[in-house]
């Protein structure tokens, strides 16, 4: 399965790549809503947030069981976001609210209190939840990356995603052996149903884009175009794609929620 991210300046360029994904049975979506930011603060505009619920309802997106992720990072997290944290939030709470998404994304280091607002009210709607952790500036040793992998776990979120920037080869596979600390904490998890995505930024990095996917990652990251990547070293899908069958990476993960619950 493949994620591919979107960011756009305006809510038309998110529906016209949804339409020319709608066919693609092997993708979920990621709507980086901090791509919106800048349109309102030149305008000094309301949130965009109930326009776009409104017309993701109205469309034919929400019947093609396309899967959609709910991001919006702040600068410091990699986006383009730059109002307040509340304000940050309560873009995520709208769209959980507006019954569109199958996902909503918040990061590890997001104040408790916010985050745990959303995390209470996504599991009230029927959201999954992605909790994440970046870091642009190098890569925890594994102590650290255990540490973080813990915290997030004990958010209660259906998916935790790890991501780190390597500067050589061990980087890469610091990050990779966290894959098997996970299986080692879901021995006493009881069954509980959550999934690990864990992989390392830029162009040292990218293998892990498809190795995360052998190690157990519901889904990868990918961009939609060349010149359209959300971050340093992404794929994009038709590439993805071609190195998977290669590997002979083709079923669809059936963890992966593919129309919210709600509707």
């Amino acid at each position: 399965m493949f994620c591919i991210s979107l960011i756009e300046d305006n809510i038309e360029g998110f529906f016209n790549k949804l339409s020319c994904l709608a066919n693609n049975s092997h993708c979920l979506v990621e709507i980086r809503l901090d791509g919106l930011y800048p349109m309102i603060q030149n305008k000094k505009a309301s949130s965009p947030i109930p326009l776009l619920c409104s017309m993701l309802r109205k469309s034919s997106v929400i019947s093609m069981n396309m899967p959609i992720i709910f991001t919006n990072r702040k600068e410091d997290e990699g986006g383009l976001f730059k109002g307040t944290e509340e304000e940050r939030i309560s873009w995520l709470m709208e769209v959980i609210e507006g019954r569109i998404a199958s996902y909503v994304d918040i990061e590890l280091r997001t104040e408790t209190k916010l985050r745990e607002m959303i995390i209470n009210r996504a599991k009230e709607l029927q959201v999954n939840i992605i909790v994440s952790y970046h870091d642009f500036n190098g890569t925890p040793r594994s102590p650290q990356l255990l540490s973080v992998l813990k915290k997030a776990y004990d958010t209660g979120c259906n998916i935790i995603k790890i991501v780190c920037t390597p500067k050589n080869v061990y980087d890469i596979l610091t990050v990779m052996v966290i894959y098997r600390e996970f299986q080692s904490i879901l021995k006493g998890s009881e069954g509980r149903d959550i999934r690990l995505i864990a992989f390392s930024m830029g162009e040292l990095g990218k293998i892990t884009r498809v190795m995360s996917l052998l190690l157990g990652a519901p889904f990868s990251y990918c961009a939609y175009s060349k010149m359209e990547e959300t971050a340093r070293g992404q794929f994009i899908l038709e590439e993805m794609q071609e190195i998977c069958q290669k590997l002979s990476i083709t079923e669809v993960d059936p963890s992966i929620k593919t129309k919210n619950e709600v509707f």
